[in-house]
C-alpha cells in the first residue's frame, strides 16, 4: 500500500445475508494490503463477529424497514482499520458476550467496542517480525 490512507467505506441493511458484501469488501482492502490467506480469513471472521450485534436474521417484510449497518475500512503502512456501527445493537446473553470477545481478541490485534460501533485493527508490520 502506499503511505496515504486508503479507505473503503459502505453501509447495508441490517441483515445477516448481506454481511457477504463487507466481506467481499474487506477482501478487496486486504488484498490492496498484501495480507496473507490466513489473516484475511481471520479478519473476515471478526467483522462478521463484530457485525452481528447490529444485524437481524428474520425475514424483513416489504413494510419492515430494517436498521443499518456501516464498515469503514481504512489502511496505511501501518495498519488496517475496521469500524462496524449499527443504527440498531441488539442485546446479548453474557455466554455470546464472552465468545465473542474471545473470537475478537483471537483474530486482531485491538479491538475496542463502543456504544452502536466495534473498532478492529490489524497491524501490518509485523510480517517481518
Amino acid at each position: 500500500m502506499s503511505g496515504e490512507a486508503d479507505r473503503v467505506s459502505l453501509t447495508i441493511p441490517a441483515r445477516v445475508d448481506l454481511i457477504g458484501l463487507a466481506r467481499l469488501a474487506l477482501s478487496v482492502v486486504c488484498r490492496r494490503a498484501s495480507l496473507a490467506p490466513d489473516e484475511v480469513a481471520d479478519l473476515k471472521l471478526a467483522l462478521t463477529e463484530a457485525a452481528s450485534a447490529f444485524v437481524t436474521e428474520r425475514d424483513v417484510s416489504d413494510g419492515d424497514i430494517p436498521g443499518r449497518v456501516s464498515f469503514d475500512f481504512s489502511a496505511d503502512a501501518g495498519r488496517l482499520v475496521i469500524e462496524v456501527a449499527g443504527s440498531d445493537q441488539r442485546e446479548i446473553g453474557a455466554d455470546e458476550r464472552d465468545l465473542s470477545r474471545a473470537i475478537l481478541e483471537a483474530t486482531v490485534d485491538e479491538w475496542s467496542p463502543g456504544p452502536g460501533q466495534v473498532r478492529l485493527v490489524k497491524y501490518l508490520d509485523r510480517h517481518g517480525q
